[in-house]
């Protein structure tokens, strides 16, 4: 017969399947708590069945001596924690409060976050749901400005988001779409984006080697080195950043977003980005980020998340199946975008479900409005090989009455007319003789 399983521990998140051992912990009061005090505690109770463990079984658990253990636990001698952090935690089988005390008391608070619990699937359905809630624009990104989580308004204005791997800073100092979309994107890049990434490095860069490798991916850009070199300024975040965009799932037309940056309690290595604005872009945006209710997708699937409403499948093939026997495969459209992506368009709502491939193999699939998908992908129009699905992406983008797709795709062609126009004054601009100055 197996082992019953272990019980939770008396004081960490859960209930004790019994009463507490007859083993008591230290009482400490009185004083401030130091590392020792609660090591000592802890391995009290982080046996089998809430039973102590000995100073040897925690030693031979670390990598170190008994003398090690007795020594932090007595205080009598300095020890330094350092790199047996993560495994000290493990083997007292703390819960992710007490591995951020042992963390903090170890001197080594920035580690804290990286460390492993049993909370991280709840944690990261929290975040969903949070972010999912939101009407605005919202997104998750961690210690290293990787997206978590996104709200669907975030995705059909930026649906880059959805690509594997998405990154804000990444995004803002390197893609082409980003000096396009924000104004005054130099002094932007450095209030937003390097004063930033030069906060980070200070405070957790010794700790998180993704920071100072992407601030190398980043640097490696001529105009982001320009401008690390130009200050020395540093920003914790992008909380109450006012920004001007041209963003093109709202037709270009100027808006100022301010940024609202929180830390969940519950994920102290996130951050939730949100974003408001004022501007004419304001109703158009309520048209781009409606979605058609999946509910048919729930009931065929049963793999809708129902906090987030969130699809995640085992393969492309079942991403795409998804979208019902009239779903449009967008392959070439999907290359475009990279390695990892499956892009399928649902005629009937107008809508394209973008299936990204996560690190576990399965793939998570999220549905947006075509418009976005379609002025994220403007080199497609260009390409013979691609006319037909970029055709089909584009009638989907419009309402299904003729008279209102008629009326809408006037308004979009006097758009794109008068950034022609605007590009044309440009080019004439740059042929231009230089006038000759006299010396």
């Amino acid at each position: 017969m197996s082992a019953p399983p272990a019980a939770r521990r008396p004081g960490s998140n859960g209930e004790s399947d019994g009463p507490a051992p007859p083993t008591a912990a230290p009482r400490i009061t009185g004083r401030a708590l130091q590392l020792g005090d609660l090591v000592k505690a802890w391995r009290t109770t982080a046996g089998d069945h809430g039973q102590p463990i000995t100073q040897a079984a925690l030693a031979a658990a670390v990598g170190r001596s008994e003398r090690w253990v007795r020594d932090l636990e007595t205080g009598a001698a300095p020890v330094q924690v350092g790199r047996r952090l993560r495994e000290l935690a493990d083997a007292l089988r703390l819960d992710p409060a007490e591995r951020r005390t042992l963390a903090a008391l170890a001197g080594r608070p920035a580690t804290a976050s990286a460390l492993p619990d049993d909370d991280g699937a709840r944690t990261k359905a929290l975040l969903d749901l949070l972010v999912a809630s939101q009407s605005a624009p919202a997104v998750v990104y961690d210690s290293s400005y990787t997206v978590v989580s996104y709200s669907r308004a975030a995705a059909a204005l930026w649906p880059g988001l959805l690509e594997p791997g998405a990154n804000l800073m990444r995004w803002l100092l390197l893609d082409r779409d980003a000096r396009t979309q924000v104004h005054d994107w130099h002094r932007q890049a450095s209030e937003i984006g390097v004063q930033q990434l030069r906060y980070a490095l200070i405070h957790r860069g010794s700790d998180d080697p993704r920071i100072p490798a992407l601030i190398d991916e980043v640097c490696a850009d001529p105009d982001v080195q320009s401008i690390w070199n130009a200050s020395t300024r540093v920003r914790k975040s992008a909380d109450g950043a006012s920004l001007r965009l041209s963003l093109p799932a709202l037709g270009w037309e100027p808006i100022t977003a301010v940024a609202h940056v929180l830390s969940p309690s519950a994920a102290p290595g996130h951050r939730v980005l949100m974003v408001n604005w004022t501007g004419a872009g304001t109703e158009r945006l309520r048209a781009v980020t409606a979605v058609t209710p999946r509910l048919d997708l729930v009931e065929r699937r049963r793999l809708v998340q129902e906090a987030t409403a969130r699809v995640s499948v085992a393969t492309a093939h079942a991403a795409a199946d998804l979208a019902g026997a009239d779903g449009v495969p967008l392959p070439g459209l999907a290359r475009l975008i990279g390695p990892g992506c499956s892009l399928t368009l649902v005629p009937r709502s107008g809508t394209v479900l973008w299936a990204t491939q996560a690190p576990d193999g399965r793939w998570d699939v999220s549905e947006i409005a075509a418009y976005p998908v379609m002025v994220r992908l403007p080199e497609a129009a260009v390409d013979p090989a691609l006319r037909n699905e970029f055709t089909a992406l584009a009638r989907a983008s419009l309402p299904p009455e003729p008279d209102a797709a008629t009326r809408q795709s006037r308004a979009l062609k006097e758009q794109l007319k008068a950034r022609i126009e605007v590009l044309d004054s440009i080019e004439r601009d740059l042929r231009a003789p230089v006038p000759k100055t006299d010396h």
